[in-house]
């Protein structure tokens, strides 16, 4: 868990990151741009985009560190490429998902889509 209070469905995501790749959110919000790190960034950023999508990728950005809008957007495309090509990473993402998904209704069943 985390100290700070983030909204539900970015502890969703937070948490469910953790569970699956072992990175907390502190580690999600560095500046540190390892290639292992940056890849589950990328993933966390799109299961949090997929799971509130009311949410401006601009929110997003703030959430990781205050990141740059362009920034979620490059991820976005990034990520979308790596996941055609990799279907280990694809699994790891949809496990991430629906961990998340999972969470987030446990904790806020109104936030059922």
């Amino acid at each position: 868990m985390h100290t700070e209070k983030l909204p539900p469905a970015v502890q969703a995501v937070a948490d469910s990151v953790e569970q699956f790749t072992g990175k907390n959110w502190q580690d999600l919000c560095s500046p540190y741009r390892g290639q292992r790190l940056s890849l589950v960034r990328k993933m966390a950023a799109a299961v949090l985009r997929e799971i509130s999508p009311d949410m401006s990728l601009r929110e997003i950005g703030q959430f990781f560190g205050g990141r740059d809008h362009s920034t979620v957007v490059y991820w976005m495309s990034s990520i979308e490429k790596i996941l055609e090509d990799d279907r280990m990473y694809r699994g790891i993402m949809q496990n991430i998902y629906q961990e998340a998904v999972s969470r987030r209704d446990a904790e806020h069943p109104a936030a059922v889509s």
